[in-house]
C-alpha cells in the first residue's frame, strides 16, 4: 500500500518537472495529454491600477460654546434717597427682599431705585413695591412680560432702555399713581394688560410699534391719544373702560380691531376707522353713547375676496329677540358666524343661518340664555369653542354629518340637550368622548 502511494506522488512531480521544462500550453478544449505544438507563451505586461485619490474630508469646526456670563451677586447701595442696584446675575424676589433688608428698606418704604446695565433680569422681583416711586431701567431688557411692576400703586416716573421690544403681561398692572409714560422707540408691541387698570392720562406711542394686544390699556385714564401709522392690530378690549378717552383717530395701517375694543368708552365722541379694515370685532363701540362718528352696523372678518364672517354688531343690539342672518354682506358672501357675534344676547330664542354658511365661531351663541331654536344648515363643518355654551333653554340641535370639527366645551354647561347626528360621525364620537346626550340615526 505504501509503495503505490509512493509511486503516485512519485508519477505526479515527474509530470509536473515535465510541463514546466516543455513551457506547453493547455487549450482549454483539449484534454490534459493534447497540447498545442509550436506556441510560443505570450508576454503580458500587467499595469498596475492607477491610486485612487483619498477623498478630501472638509473638516468641521468644532461648535463654540457660548460664553458664560460670569456670575457676581447683586448687590445694592444708596445713592442720597435712591436704591441702585448691580450685579451680573438675575434679580429675585429673595434676592429684592435681602437686598432691601441690607440697606434698611422694605417694599413699602423703597422709593426710587436704578437698575444697572450688567443686571441680566429683574422679572417680577419689584411687583407689590406699594412705596415705590420711580424706576430707571438702564440694563438691556428686551421684554417686560412678567409682571414687573404689577401693584406698584405709587409708582409715577419711569425710564426704560431703548432696548425694549415687548411690553405686556401686567408689567405696569395696577400703578394706579402713573400718569404718563415715554415709550422707547424700538417698542413694537404693547401686550396683554400692561397697563391693566393703571393711572395713565397721557402715553406717548412710538412709531414702530406693531400692535396694542387684549386689554393693554383696560380701564386706564386715558383722555387723549395719538396711534401711529404703522399700527395693524388693536385687541380685544384693548381700550376697554377707557371712560375719559373722547376722541380717537385709527391710522390706515390697522387691518384689525378686536371685540370690544372701545368697550364703555362713555365719553368716546369721534371716531375715525381706516378704509382696509379686514377685521371689525363684534361689539368693539358697545356702551359708548355719545359717539357721533358715522359707523359701520355690523361687525365682520373679511375672509377671501367674495367672502365675509358675520360679526354681530358693531354697537349694542343684544335685545334682539329673534335675528335672520343676512346671506351677503357688504357685498361678500356671508361663509360663518364670526367669533362672540351674538355672545351675550340673553334675550334672543331663535336665529335662522343661510345655506352658505360654513363655520360657527368661538362663543359665537354663548350665554344666550333664552335660546330654544336654532338649525345648522348642511353646509357646516366647524363649531368652535363654547359655540353654545350656556344655551340653558336649547333642549335640541341637529348637528350635520357635514360636521368634521367641534370645539371644546361647545355645549358648555348645557346638560339637558339632546343632540341628533348621524351614525359613526365625527358629531356622535364627540358626544361619545364628552359624556353628552345625543340620538344617533
Amino acid at each position: 500500500m505504501k509503495k503505490s502511494i509512493l509511486f503516485v506522488l512519485l508519477a505526479m512531480v515527474l509530470a509536473f518537472a515535465g510541463c514546466q521544462e516543455d513551457k506547453e500550453t493547455i487549450a482549454p478544449d483539449k484534454t490534459v495529454t493534447d497540447t498545442l505544438a509550436g506556441t510560443e507563451p505570450q508576454n503580458v505586461t500587467v499595469t498596475e491600477a492607477p491610486e485612487v485619490p483619498k477623498e478630501e474630508v472638509t473638516k468641521i469646526p468644532e461648535p463654540t460654546e457660548a460664553p458664560v456670563r460670569q456670575r457676581t451677586p447683586i448687590i445694592g447701595v444708596m445713592d442720597g434717597d435712591t436704591l441702585v442696584l448691580s450685579g451680573s446675575n438675575r434679580i429675585t424676589r429673595d434676592v429684592l427682599d435681602e437686598v432691601l433688608a441690607e440697606n434698611g428698606l422694605t417694599r413699602e418704604t423703597l422709593k426710587k431705585v436704578v437698575v444697572s446695565e450688567d443686571v441680566w433680569e429683574i422679572g417680577s422681583s419689584f411687583s407689590g413695591c406699594i412705596g415705590l416711586e420711580e424706576v430707571t431701567l438702564l440694563n438691556p431688557l428686551e421684554s417686560m412680560v412678567n409682571g414687573e411692576f404689577d401693584g406698584c400703586e405709587n409708582l409715577k416716573k419711569v425710564v426704560l432702555p431703548d432696548s425694549v421690544t415687548q411690553i405686556g403681561n401686567h408689567a405696569f398692572g395696577r400703578c394706579t399713581a402713573l400718569e404718563s409714560i415715554t415709550l422707547p422707540k424700538s417698542l413694537q408691541s404693547v401686550g396683554y394688560c400692561a397697563f391693566y387698570r393703571s393711572g395713565l392720562i397721557n402715553v406717548d406711542l412710538p412709531e414702530g410699534l406693531k400692535s396694542i394686544d387684549e386689554m393693554a390699556f383696560y380701564g386706564c385714564n386715558l383722555v387723549d391719544i395719538m396711534l401711529p401709522e404703522g399700527l395693524e392690530i388693536i385687541g380685544k378690549q384693548a381700550f376697554d373702560g377707557c371712560q375719559n378717552l373722547e376722541d380717537i383717530m385709527i391710522p390706515e395701517s390697522v387691518v384689525h380691531i378686536g371685540e370690544k375694543a372701545f368697550y364703555l368708552c362713555k365719553n368716546l365722541k369721534n371716531v375715525t376707522l381706516p378704509t382696509n379694515l379686514l377685521y371689525l370685532g363684534a361689539g368693539a363701540f358697545v356702551n359708548c353713547p355719545n359717539i357721533t362718528s358715522e359707523l359701520p352696523e355690523f361687525a365682520y372678518s373679511i375672509v377671501g375676496d367674495n367672502e365675509i364672517l358675520f360679526g354681530g354688531w358693531v354697537k349694542d343690539n343684544s335685545s334682539l329677540t329673534s335675528y335672520e342672518v343676512p346671506e351677503t354682506l357688504y357685498g361678500k358672501t356671508v361663509v360663518g358666524i364670526g367669533d362672540y357675534a351674538f355672545y351675550g344676547f340673553k334675550m334672543m330664542t331663535e336665529v335662522k343661518l343661510p345655506k352658505t354658511i360654513r363655520t360657527i365661531g368661538t362663543s359665537a351663541f354663548d350665554i344666550c340664555a333664552s335660546l330654544e331654536e336654532i338649525v345648522l344648515p348642511v353646509s357646516v363643518t366647524e363649531l368652535g369653542d363654547r359655540a353654545f355654551g350656556q344655551c340653558y333653554k336649547l333642549k335640541s340641535i341637529t348637528v350635520p354629518a357635514s360636521v368634521t370639527a367641534i370645539g371644546v366645551d361647545a355645549f358648555k354647561t348645557n346638560k339637558d340637550i339632546t343632540v341628533y347626528c348621524k351614525k359613526g360621525s365625527y358629531a356622535e364620537n364627540y358626544m361619545k368622548e364628552n359624556g353628552l346626550n345625543y340620538v344617533a340615526e
